[in-house]
C-alpha cells in the first residue's frame, strides 16, 4: 500500500512567497501488516510541522506494532521537528507502538543529537534495517 500525501489546501503554492522553504514531501507505505512507513523529504521547520504531524499522528494509534519515520530525504530538522518528534514518541510508547527513525542526513543527525533525542529514539541506517532489527539494536 503507498499514498502520496498531498499538501493540504492552505498550503502555500509555487507561487506564494511564503511558499520559499516550506517544502516537505511525505509518502505511506504499509511494507507489512504490523508496520508503516512515513517517508519525509525536504525540510521540517516551522512552516511544515503541523503537516508531518497531521500526517503521523493516526500512525501513531493504529493498529500496527510500529511506525518507521524515514528522515534520510530530509534536508533540515528545526526546533518545531524536533518538538514533534518527542511528542510522537510520547503518544507511540502510550498506544504501545515502537517508534523507529532512519536518519542518515548529516545536519538531520546533528540536530537529533543536540537535542538528546539520539538517547531516546531508536535510529538506524536504513529504513530496512529499521524494520528488521530487534529494539536493541539501533545506530
Amino acid at each position: 500500500m503507498s499514498l502520496l500525501d498531498p499538501a493540504p489546501d492552505d498550503a502555500p503554492g509555487p507561487d506564494d512567497p511564503d511558499a520559499a522553504g516550506a517544502t516537505l514531501g511525505l509518502r505511506v507505505t504499509q511494507p507489512r501488516p504490523d508496520a508503516v512507513v512515513l517517508t519525509a523529504s525536504g525540510e521540517i521547520d516551522e512552516a511544515t510541522a503541523a503537516h508531518l504531524e497531521e500526517v503521523l499522528a493516526p500512525r501513531l494509534v493504529a493498529a500496527v506494532r510500529m511506525v518507521v519515520l524515514d528522515l534520510s530525504e530530509v534536508s533540515f530538522l528545526g526546533v518545531p521537528a524536533l518538538q514533534l518528534l518527542t511528542r510522537a514518541h510520547l503518544r507511540a510508547r502510550e498506544h504501545g507502538i515502537e517508534l523507529r527513525l532512519v536518519a542518515t542526513e548529516h545536519e538531520v543527525a546533528r540536530a537529533l543529537r543536540i537535542a538528546k533525542l539520539d538517547a531516546v529514539l531508536s535510529w538506524y541506517a536504513t529504513t530496512t534495517g529499521a524494520l528488521a532489527a530487534d529494539p536493541d539494536e539501533s545506530a
